[in-house]
Formats: structure tokens, C-alpha cells, sequence
């Protein structure tokens, strides 16, 4: 037998239980009421020892709720967390069962949270908002129901914000290469192809006259030690083409 020699809160949501012999175990505030433990002055052995296995479990739903409260989780995120812990199947599918019951698990909840936060927060087109939502196991009829309350005319104003960002901040590349790592960030960032052209051929994206120039500079001291006149010009003409630049941009620096 184990006799009580004292109950007393410590924490939030946990007692601690002190015995006549000194010795103590905390235990949560449910366990204590379901067992009915405040009104007893001592535990037999099978008592005892039942509390404290369901202490072990609710040890075991607290760490993934403490996991969860940190932010919002998908099922499959709370799954994987539950694996690494190393629980047996019984006891995995008691705590997933609980947290879907007490409300902490709701993946409509989470991929609208998500799409919410990835659309305003981040650069995140459509595209990979979605790839993020499948990898997370979530049901396609909610990313598609999801997906079409984002209104469009936000993603092509967004788009566009990004392109220009990215025509206006060019210090480097001819117009066709200029294009072409658009093209190929935007659709790494999940946006449309049709949108990403449309918006391009609607953008003013040729070369400013600096970066032609520094090419054209790079170019002449590097091919003056080997070509002069006319032949001189050919090379770096042909060099400039080379790097995407068209007719129009080279006869602006009039080689």
C-alpha cells in the first residue's frame, strides 16, 4: 500500500503526490479527478501503478501537443513527429484519436492557414503552394477548394510585382537572358507559364543602356589585344549576340 501523506498543485496542470515514506510522483490534474485520488488516503499496488501508466499517456499526448503549439500542424507533420517518438500503434492511434476529437488536428484548418500565410507572406505562386499541400498529404478537394478562392487578379498583380522587381534590379543580362531567368524563377516559384508571358510581353524588358555598355567595354579590352577596325567590331558583335543581346541593343552603343 501507498499511504498520502500530502496532494498539492505543482504546475499548471499536474499534482504532486507525496507518500508517507517521502517518496512523490507527479501526476496530471485529470488523472488525479478520474481516479478520484484527492479523496484517498492511500493507493494499493494495481492503483498505483494504473495511474501511473495513465500518466504515461498523457505524458505522451501532452509532448505532441506541445509539438502542435508551436504552430499549426497537418496530420502527416504530426504523424511523422509521433513516429520519431516511438510509440507502439495503440498507443499512436490513441493520440492522433484525441487530438482530432479535441480539435488540434484539422487539415482544412491547417492548408487554409497555409495558403493564407504563403500567399501574402512569401513569393509562393499557386504551383507550389499546391506541391507543398500534396507533399503534406492534404486532400486534393480542399487544395483545389482553397486554391480557387485565391483571387486571380491578386496573383497576376503579385506576378507582375515580382517581374518588374526583377527587369528594374537587372545589372548584368541582355534582354533574352534578362527573360529567360524570369521564366525560369517565376515558374520555380509556382506561377503560371501563360501568366508569366503574358506579363512579359506586356513588360518593357530590353537592356539599359549600362549593361550593354559594360559588356561592350569587357568585350573591347579583351579582343582589342587580338582584333582591331572592322574585324574588331565583328567579334564583338557576334560575341554580344551570343550573350542574348538583339540588333537594337548593340546599335545603341553604335559599335
Amino acid at each position: 500500500m501507498y499511504k498520502i501523506k500530502n496532494i498539492k498543485k505543482c504546475g499548471e496542470s499536474k499534482y504532486q503526490i507525496e507518500f508517507t515514506d517521502n517518496s512523490k510522483i507527479k501526476i496530471y490534474d485529470n488523472v488525479l479527478l478520474k481516479n478520484n485520488i484527492l479523496f484517498k488516503k492511500e493507493l494499493n499496488d494495481e492503483l498505483y501503478n494504473g495511474i501511473l501508466k495513465e500518466n504515461t499517456k498523457e505524458d505522451n499526448y501532452y509532448q505532441v501537443v506541445k509539438f502542435i503549439s508551436k504552430k499549426m500542424r497537418s496530420k502527416k507533420e504530426v504523424i511523422d513527429f509521433i513516429d520519431k517518438l516511438d510509440y507502439d500503434y495503440k498507443e499512436k492511434e490513441e493520440v492522433l484519436k484525441r487530438l482530432i476529437s479535441n480539435h488540434l488536428i484539422n487539415d482544412k484548418m491547417y492548408a487554409r492557414a497555409y495558403v493564407q500565410d504563403k500567399f501574402s507572406l512569401t513569393s509562393d505562386g499557386p504551383i507550389k503552394i499546391r506541391e507543398s499541400l500534396v507533399h503534406n498529404n492534404i486532400d486534393n478537394s480542399i487544395i483545389e477548394e482553397l486554391l480557387n478562392e485565391l483571387d486571380e487578379n491578386e496573383i497576376y498583380f503579385k506576378l507582375e510585382k515580382l517581374i518588374n522587381k526583377k527587369i528594374k534590379s537587372n545589372t548584368t543580362k541582355s534582354s533574352y537572358a534578362l527573360k529567360q531567368k524570369i521564366i525560369y524563377d517565376m515558374k520555380n516559384l509556382g506561377y503560371d507559364i501563360s501568366m508569366i508571358n503574358e506579363i512579359l510581353d506586356n513588360s518593357n524588358i530590353s537592356s539599359n543602356n549600362n549593361v550593354i555598355s559594360k559588356e561592350y567595354s569587357k568585350l573591347y579590352h579583351k579582343l582589342s589585344n587580338k582584333y582591331e577596325g572592322e574585324e574588331l567590331s565583328r567579334q564583338i558583335y557576334y560575341k554580344l549576340r551570343s550573350k542574348g543581346f538583339n540588333d537594337e541593343e548593340i546599335t545603341s552603343i553604335k559599335i
